[in-house]
């Protein structure tokens, strides 16, 4: 067994459940997995049905080993709290993200935001705050991409040189 660490793998928890309806034990499970076995415990205790601790469901398991993931991957916008407070404090006055972080870079010139970070602060971890600003999604919009120039389509179209020579 190796000291560097790896996620487990679908496969390898589906093997878990195989393993452990065949009535196998962590240890066992461990070395046919070539395995730590705190690391199958671990995955057994975590993931297994919040109820009936005994049943492991391995598409489940892994469902929640990836959200478990991707929250603990989300950075946290407005860390300081000089800044959430500032930002809070003018949100309820109806003041814009633009605004706030305009103001906020002339009165305090070392802790600059910008209205992007507001906006996802206000999307991701305050959506209690979108009543304060001026277009109040519930969940914010995408963004979209437009061609610089659409083509029209013409039913039927004659190419020029194909027109009748009495046109011309």
């Amino acid at each position: 067994m190796s000291l560097s660490y790896k996620h487990l793998s679908k496969k390898e928890r589906d093997w878990i459940c195989v393993y452990k309806s065949m009535g196998f034990t962590i240890t066992q499970i461990a070395k046919k997995l070539k395995r730590n076995k705190s690391t199958i415990s671990r995955e057994i205790n975590r993931n297994s049905a919040p109820k009936h601790k005994d049943i492991y469901l391995p598409s489940e398991a892994d469902k929640l080993a990836k959200r478990r993931w991707s929250y603990s991957h989300k950075t946290k916008r407005l860390k300081n709290d000089k800044i959430r407070r500032f930002v809070e404090q003018h949100l309820r006055l109806y003041w814009s993200p633009q605004l706030i972080a305009g103001r906020m870079q002339i009165k305090y010139p070392k802790l600059s935001i910008s209205h992007e970070a507001i906006y996802q602060f206000i999307y991701e971890e305050r959506p209690n705050l979108t009543i304060y600003l001026a277009r109040k999604h519930k969940n914010r919009r995408r963004k979209r991409i437009l061609r610089k120039t659409q083509r029209t389509l013409i039913p039927n179209r004659i190419p020029v040189s194909e027109r009748p020579f009495v046109i011309d």
